[in-house]
């Protein structure tokens, strides 16, 4: 049983070592979240729960690196009014899945969507209101380590 346990605990540090290994190569900046909310490599800061401009569309885009995959996400805010919009997601990469004309809601910085188009991936996303950018957590059903990025304003 002691041996079981040292194992267990060697996996684990092996595994934490190397996903640090990862967020320091790794040209994204947001760095490695992992499981029971650990953060490795740090991650931008979301700050402000104001919303969006009022100028449609808006468009966003980000990549995120890990372990040699890459993942580009790009958000089309098509519209947005009282808390509710229309949004348009595309990913490239490890999962290439595309969502179109999904209803979402904000609260706050929160963003909810069905997600139901990805496959199996799982999404959380913030509106970060004071640097008008959206932070995004994909975990892909492939490769189920959470990825962050962060999506910064660019022309639609």
């Amino acid at each position: 049983p002691r041996e079981a346990s040292n194992h267990s605990m060697k996996t684990v540090l092996a595994v934490l070592a190397l996903a640090a290994t990862a967020a320091a190569w790794s040209p994204f900046p947001g760095g490695i979240k992992l499981p029971g909310g650990i953060d490795i490599g740090g991650k931008d800061s979301c700050t402000g729960s104001g919303d969006p401009p009022a100028s449609y569309p808006s468009c966003y885009e980000g990549k995120a690196s890990v372990l040699g995959m890459s993942e580009t996400v790009k958000v089309d805010v098509k519209s947005y009014a009282d808390g509710k919009g229309v949004l348009n997601l595309h990913a490239s990469g490890v999962t290439g899945e595309d969502c179109g004309d999904r209803p979402f809601t904000k609260t706050g910085q929160d963003i909810a969507f069905d997600t139901g188009c990805l496959s199996g991936a799982k999404v959380s996303a913030k509106y970060c209101s004071d640097s008008d950018t959206i932070t995004v957590d994909v975990t892909p059903k492939q490769v189920p380590i959470p990825v962050s990025a962060t999506l910064k304003k660019v022309a639609c």
